[in-house]
């Protein structure tokens, strides 16, 4: 028997569907429902079980008028059965490939106990009623089973593009997503859009109370214009807290990936299938938006800007859309065998210390700086797990517990996440490399669901992305504590700064400096980064933009200068020609392009990647077939950084800049980060 099988909740004896010579006990409990059969029949059957996680509905029938009892049955004759149905979807391995991926299961019970069919039909529904509150993760107990009932789904609006991609989007709504939300039992509404912008003017204008959730079935560019949409409302502070889902229905399908890969869900087999069971099984989590501006316009991008060979690939491979994803592997051969480069300016704001990888890496991080947008609204937020203001603080301002032998107590670093939110940091012991996982924690609302686990090896010194060789804040950390890494909780010198922006929003600047020393007239403080060491001292500095926002007012942008002006002297700026220049928030650009594999959906971060001039066809070429397992990180001739905010300044008027698959001309362009701004319907 599984071990997480704990308190009985149900027993029955039932006859099953597909066996109905045989009657079957049932026991279900809060792990899953487990069925083995009893009769007296000389067939052997072993326990079968259907875990809750995988359900994502059970419904109730009815069947009158039932034959006499059957041969070898133990229950009475009847003409009044009930019967109730679970719907999962389990993983099994495909025969060939070895690759995991979801299946339908379909097992009805029918419940003949007694020959009074309301009598059948209750026991039916106290058996839904529970499974389901089971599979919508409510805790049930036995004391519970009589009165519980799952709370009504909120009506989801689908909106379909017929056009997007390979024009198949209403046939993948047709037959494989609305079978699977009537399994479920969600209510919904779909509108097929009628022309470009369709999406946008419908979501500005509608009254999104009447809705549990907006669901996209397309590809990137209606994703585009719902987000945009919901943040050019005058209640975009509020609006934008609406959960977005999303199935992939288009030839880019960059965020249904991410919400796949996040969820520990397959990308590339099957996502139809898997985007709608989170779809079902969701959570709702915060995620990021980026703030774009040009010389005329201002957009909110959910995915990436693109400049350079990306996106030529992107614009240029427009023509082969009915190929789907594929058309991406066309335009890219085409446009490695003419090979362009676009001499320009590309500033950027970096979280850390930025050394580019022709240099050294340094050896103490000086200063770690982060962005907050904190909401004056009194708007309470849908999700299950609190208000916009209480994620946002439980991400920025969360002590961070480093578990193991030794322990840190600090603000959370920016980078350097687990696939699960935890922060991870290598620390060298001199006799092997100690490996610990970080997890964020506020009192009792901690976000983490998902047991710890170690971190893969691209988040490694010299292969993740924060230094000149992709490394993480707390690799450069540990670079001055190789032999004793341990929490010292102090006192530290907190001073206040206020500065001038060009936005009318704000802001405020909170430094903490840390040298490995206490000052005598300090005050107390909690959870401070102190890094103490047996040989050195280390010491960086902390850097906090809060940000203000409010219904009716400017989306704040405290980081960005006016486009004519000058960038900060605090932004690194590079000059010369670029392969390409990528922004990128999502850990994919498609099914076969993990661009971004460290990203998280709110961690306030944007990844600035680029590549100079002086790559070879070959090397190129190569670094696009990496893409698929994100080792492209590695290359030497790819920087990587994270970082609050960009600017990209073309110097000629070529070329295509793209913004989540939507084109620009070549104009500057900058942009800056918005942490957890956004609701999405996914798993963490």
């Amino acid at each position: 028997m599984a071990s997480w099988r704990d308190e009985v909740l149900l027993e029955g004896d039932f006859y099953l569907a597909a066996k109905k010579r045989t009657v079957f006990k049932v026991t279900l409990i809060p792990g899953g429902l487990f069925y083995s059969a009893i009769s007296t029949v000389s067939t052997q059957y072993e326990e079968k079980s259907i875990q809750t996680s995988d359900v994502i509905g059970c419904q109730c029938s009815e069947t009158r008028n039932i034959s006499p009892a059957r041969p070898s049955s133990s229950l009475p004759a009847g003409n009044a059965v009930a019967t109730f149905t679970v719907f999962a979807y389990p993983f099994r391995k495909k025969v060939f490939s070895g690759k995991r991926t979801r299946h339908r299961q379909a097992v009805t019970f029918e419940i003949s106990s007694s020959t009074n069919f309301e009598e059948n039909r209750k026991i039916a529904q106290k058996w839904r009623n529970v499974i389901n509150c089971l599979a919508r993760g409510m805790h049930i107990t036995a004391s519970d089973v009589d009165t519980c009932e799952p709370p009504p789904w909120g009506r989801f609006l689908f909106l379909v593009n017929p056009h997007s991609g390979p024009g198949r989007a209403m046939q993948i709504f047709k037959n494989e997503v609305e079978p699977m939300i009537a399994e479920a039992n969600i209510p919904y509404k779909l509108i097929v859009t009628e022309y470009a912008g369709h999406a946008r003017d419908l979501v500005q204008n509608l009254e999104l109370s009447e809705w549990g959730a907006v669901v996209i079935v397309s590809g990137d560019g209606l994703v585009y214009e719902v987000i945009n949409g919901l943040m050019q409302r005058v209640d975009w502070n509020s609006a934008i807290k609406k959960p977005v889902g999303c199935i992939p229905g288009g030839s880019g399908n960059a965020l249904a990936c991410a919400i796949n890969y996040a969820a520990g869900e397959p990308v590339d087999i099957n996502a139809v299938l898997h985007s709608v069971f989170i779809l079902i099984k969701h959570r709702v989590v915060p995620m990021d938006l980026v703030l774009v501006q040009t010389p005329s316009q201002q957009h909110y991008s959910f995915l990436s800007v693109t400049w350079g060979i990306v996106a030529d690939i992107d614009f240029e491979s427009e023509k082969y859309r009915n190929l789907g994803e594929a058309r991406f592997t066309l335009g890219a051969i085409k446009r490695i065998v003419n090979l362009r480069a676009y001499h320009g300016r590309l500033s950027f704001l970096p979280v850390a210390e930025y050394t580019p990888k022709t240099s050294a890496a340094p050896k103490t991080l000086k200063k770690i700086r982060r962005f907050s947008l904190r909401s004056s609204s009194s708007s309470r937020n849908l999700s299950s797990s609190g208000s916009i203001d209480s994620i946002s603080s439980r991400h920025s301002q969360s002590p961070v517990v480093l578990t193991g032998a030794r322990s840190l107590s600090t603000t959370p670093p920016v980078n350097g996440k687990d696939r699960n939110g935890s922060l991870l940091c290598s620390v060298s012991n001199g006799s092997g490399d100690a490996n610990f996982t970080i997890s964020e924690q506020s009192g009792s609302d901690t976000e983490t669901n998902s047991p710890a686990k170690t971190f893969p090896n691209h988040y490694r010194s010299g292969a993740g992305e924060g230094g000149s060789n992709g490394r993480t804040v707390l690799d450069a950390v540990s670079d001055k504590a190789p032999a004793v890494l341990h929490a010292v909780e102090g006192t530290t010198l907190n001073t206040n700064e206020s500065k001038a922006y060009s936005s009318s929003a704000t802001a405020s600047t909170e430094k903490t400096l840390t040298n490995g020393r206490v000052p005598a007239n300090s005050k107390q403080t909690k959870n401070v980064p102190f890094i103490s060491t047996s040989k050195d001292e280390a010491g960086f500095e902390e850097e906090t933009v809060h940000a203000a926002k409010k219904d009716g007012e400017a989306v704040p942008t405290p980081l960005l200068p006016p486009l004519d002006q000058p960038v900060p002297d605090n932004w690194v700026v590079e000059e010369g020609k670029f392969v390409l220049a990528c922004a990128v928030y999502q850990t994919h650009l498609g099914s076969d392009m993990l661009a971004a594999p460290s990203s998280r959906m709110a961690d306030g971060i944007i990844h600035l990647m680029f590549v100079r001039d002086g790559i070879s066809r070959n090397h190129l070429l190569n670094l696009f077939l990496t893409f698929s397992e994100g080792t492209h990180v590695d290359s030497p001739y790819v920087e990587f950084v994270p970082v609050l905010a960009f600017r990209l300044e073309p110097d000629i008027s070529s070329g295509n800049i793209m913004i989540d698959g939507e084109r620009l001309d070549p104009v500057p362009v900058q942009g800056q980060v918005l942490p957890g701004v956004a609701r999405v319907m996914a798993i963490q």
